[in-house]
Parts: structure tokens; C-alpha cells; sequence
């Protein structure tokens, strides 16, 4: 599978030279596509992105508003997808000194890509004007725009820095996310749910509240809530699982768990089973999760939780159920030979947990 980074390559700037010189016939496209490829072998995606939008500056020579221009005309030209983050970071690079003209195009560009890393460069440069400015987007017809004042503004958005302002006030944010918590489109709903989820890391309490408000407006918009709260409700957090149904329940018993075996090799699956009783009188709502301990280079161990199932348990009723987890390779996690630990939650409580050997 071929690096992200490779988005950026010579057909690309190829095709982007080529809607350019539509608009700006003396642009000197060879110039352009041999110099910037010359710069890519090294680098990384987002910074082969940020050298485009330098070797932009350089090669359309002009005024930034005049090269704004011809930007705005020429994305219409590019395939969607990642790459048309380009338009916006050369926006975030070279028009803070013209912010009116750049929010704009943000709010045009936003629609080709997304200019949701851009957008906090302006935050960064002028909170309160930005922001002012992205509260309007809230209200706007297109939900890609609609989308970027939820995304834009969030605390703590993955690939970019953080906002401390809203990280330390989350308040400044809350006008926005009220006014798409029940938005139609699900692109734009996700990003509300991300955002209030950001704000659980700081301030628990304030999108717990948030949830309680907003609960059993339409099923669309509770399972937003639902996963905002996910850090929360994957923590333990017991007012979290109150909201959804899962609270705490002594009634509801693991009744067994055993591993497949002691001792797995890297790459293969290890099995377990376990079973749950509701001792209760009464319906309980179940919640079963596992939580692998993963060994770290250090000797500790890193406790990530994994959701399996949500479902009702009548009074007496047992249930069986059998799990596996992979250690097949992957990027986004190292898996170290050595001692780990699996364990059984139900309802945000760890009711046994069970070591195994990870073979190299």
C-alpha cells in the first residue's frame, strides 16, 4: 500500500500547473512541477503539502489577493481528496495580513477539501475575530462549511496544534456546537461528537451536561452524544454510563473467563470466553468490554479498552460469550514480547483480569 505521501506526486502538480496556466497563461509550469517534485523525495505528506504552498508563492509571483484569485478558480479543476488541502494552507501561510479576503476563501475552499487546520492559524493570529467568524459558518446552507466551524474550533484536533483558549474555556465553542447538535447531514454531527469528546479530556463534567440537555431530542442525535462521552464511558466514568443506561449494576455477575491459552505468538489470535449473570430481580442494560494491558518499552503496562456488545439481560438470564483479539502487525501499534494482561469490564467495573506471554 503506497505511503499517503505519495498524494503529492508529479501527476498531481502535473494536473495542478495545467488549471493554473488556465488562468494565468505565463505561469511557468515546468519550472513549477520540476522544482517542487525536487523537494518531495524527503519529505512527509503534510510537509510536502506546506512546500507546495511555498513553491506556489514563488512561481505565481503576484500580489496575495491576485493569486488568491487564481487559486479560487483553479481547485475547481482538482480531483477531491486530501491533496486540495493545499488551497487552504497556502491561504494560513501568506493571507494573515489580509484576513477578511482569506476567511473567505477558507469558507470557499472548505468545500474542495477542508480547511480545518488552516482555519486555526486565523484562531492563533485573532481569536475573537475568527471565531466570530465561525459562529456564521454554523448557520451556513453548505455542510462542509457548516462542518468547519465545528472541526475548526476543536480543542484538541488530531495533526494540529491545540487551542488553549478553548481548551482552558470550552464555553467559547459551546454557541456552535448547540447549533449543530441536531444537524441533518452525519459529516457534520461526527465533528460535533469529536468536539464535545476533546472537551471530556478537560472539563468531563461540562459535556456530561451537554449530553443530559441534548438526550431524546431524535435517535440521530443521541447516538451523536453517545459518542461523545466515548472517552468517558470507555474510562468507567459512572455518570456517563448513568446517562446511557449502563450505570454500575452489582446484580450483573461474571460468572467465568478463561483464555485460550497462556501464551501467544505475535502476529496470531488469542480467543477468550466469559460468561455474565443477572442476579437482579429486575431487566438490567449490560455493557461488556475487555481491556488489554499492552507492555511498553519501559516495563509498565497500557491500558486500552475495547467494546464488545451492549444488550439487555432479563432477571436470571446468563449469557456466553467468546472474543478474540489479533496481534497481527499494524502501524498504529507495537506490540512488545512479554507479559500482558486481558481483562473482562461490564458496566465500566473490571470484574477479572488474566495474564498471558506474548511469544516473539
Amino acid at each position: 500500500m503506497a505511503a499517503l505521501k505519495e498524494m503529492f506526486n508529479k501527476s498531481w502538480l502535473i494536473q495542478l500547473a495545467e488549471s493554473i496556466s488556465l488562468y494565468k497563461p505565463e505561469f511557468d509550469k515546468k519550472g513549477f512541477v520540476k522544482n517542487t517534485l525536487a523537494g518531495f523525495a524527503e519529505r512527509e505528506l503534510n510537509d510536502r503539502m506546506r512546500h507546495t504552498s511555498n513553491m506556489l508563492h514563488q512561481y505565481l509571483d503576484g500580489p496575495f489577493n491576485h493569486n488568491l484569485d487564481v487559486l479560487q478558480k483553479t481547485v475547481v479543476h482538482m480531483p477531491p481528496g486530501y491533496t486540495n488541502l493545499v488551497f487552504p494552507d497556502y491561504v494560513s501561510v501568506f493571507g494573515l495580513n489580509e484576513s477578511d479576503n482569506s476567511l473567505s476563501a477558507l469558507h470557499y475552499f472548505t468545500r474542495f477539501g477542508s480547511s480545518e487546520f488552516a482555519i486555526r492559524v486565523f484562531l492563533k493570529n485573532d481569536f475573537k475575530k475568527t471565531l466570530s467568524v465561525m459562529k456564521k459558518w454554523a448557520k451556513d446552507e453548505n455542510e462542509h462549511v457548516r462542518r468547519l466551524a465545528s472541526e475548526g474550533s476543536r480543542p484538541r484536533l488530531p495533526w494540529s496544534f491545540h487551542l488553549p483558549q478553548i481548551i482552558q474555556q470550552p464555553s467559547y465553542t459551546l454557541p456552535i456546537l448547540k447549533m449543530l447538535v441536531t444537524d441533518h447531514a452525519p459529516y457534520v454531527r461526527k465533528s460535533v461528537a469529536n468536539h464535545l469528546n476533546d472537551i471530556s479530556k478537560d472539563h468531563p463534567e461540562l459535556t456530561l451536561q451537554f449530553a443530559k440537555q441534548h438526550l431524546g431530542i431524535k435517535p440521530e442525535t443521541d447516538k451523536l452524544l453517545k459518542h461523545a462521552c466515548r472517552t468517558l464511558l470507555k474510562a468507567g466514568n459512572n455518570a456517563a454510563l448513568g446517562i446511557f443506561g449502563t450505570a454500575h449494576n452489582e446484580d450483573l455477575e461474571l460468572t467465568f473467563f478463561e483464555l485460550s491459552k497462556d501464551q501467544v505468538k505475535n502476529g496470531q489470535k488469542l480467543s477468550f470466553s466469559f460468561g455474565v449473570k443477572n442476579n437482579g430481580i429486575e431487566k438490567a442494560q449490560l455493557r461488556c468490554e475487555f481491556a488489554l494491558y499492552f507492555l511498553l518499552l519501559n516495563g509498565s503496562h497500557y491500558r486500552k479498552i475495547f467494546k464488545i456488545s451492549e444488550r439487555s439481560l432479563v432477571a436470571g438470564e446468563e449469557i456466553h460469550l467468546n472474543k478474540s483479539f489479533s496481534f497481527r502487525p499494524i502501524t498504529t501499534r507495537q506490540y512488545r514480547p512479554g507479559k500482558h494482561k486481558l481483562s473482562i469490564v461490564i458496566n465500566g467495573v473490571e470484574k477479572a483480569c488474566l495474564d498471558f506471554t506474548l511469544l516473539p
